[in-house]
């Protein structure tokens, strides 16, 4: 009988309508990272860097951690970088430093240069925006200054990362290099 085409061009024809009405989108739940960084590259020496104080600074609020790299073996190609550890300073109960958000710094060294990446992660997406500035320091360890360099934030990148229709804001991000 003609009764089986029928019913499979109904079904069809309502599943069309049901998915250009937007009631059978369904939303991925990608994670939203809203982050600024700043990579620069540092002329020193393993024995300039060994003792030495890193910090890192989103605008006012600053994070710092020590250097200790002289027993790291940077032959090591499974490990071409190294997390440095750094914690907020002055910073509000949240550990954050007043900065509404958390940091992480990576070393690198390649032909007897060191790089480091750090990344200042945001809170809340609106907190990423031009006029930041992201700056990194490289103290000794009689505390004199060894490495400065920051840069200001111009222009944001924005990423819906599940797409306009499913998040009501942007993932925001500011790639620096100093």
């Amino acid at each position: 009988m003609s009764f089986v085409p029928i019913r499979r061009a109904a079904r069809s024809v309502i599943t069309l309508a049901a998915l250009l009405s937007g009631a059978g989108c369904v939303c991925q739940q990608e994670d939203c990272a809203s982050v600024e960084s700043l990579r620069v590259t540092i002329p020193l020496s393993v024995s300039e860097l060994e003792g030495g104080r890193l910090v890192v600074c989103r605008n006012d609020a600053c994070f710092a951690g020590a250097l200790a790299v002289a027993d790291i073996d940077w032959s090591d190609p499974s490990h071409p970088e190294r997390d440095v550890e750094v914690e907020a300073l002055e910073g509000e109960a949240d550990g954050s430093g007043g900065s509404g958000g958390s940091a992480t710094c990576l070393l690198s060294r390649a032909d007897e240069r060191f790089s480091l990446l750090f990344e200042w992660y945001a809170r809340r997406q609106a907190d990423v925006q031009p006029g930041d500035v992201l700056r990194v320091a490289i103290e000794a360890a009689d505390g004199s200054q060894l490495f400065l360099r920051d840069a200001k934030v111009t222009s944001v990148d924005e990423n819906y990362a599940n797409g306009e229709e499913c998040d009501d804001t942007p993932c925001r991000s500011a790639a620096l290099r100093g």
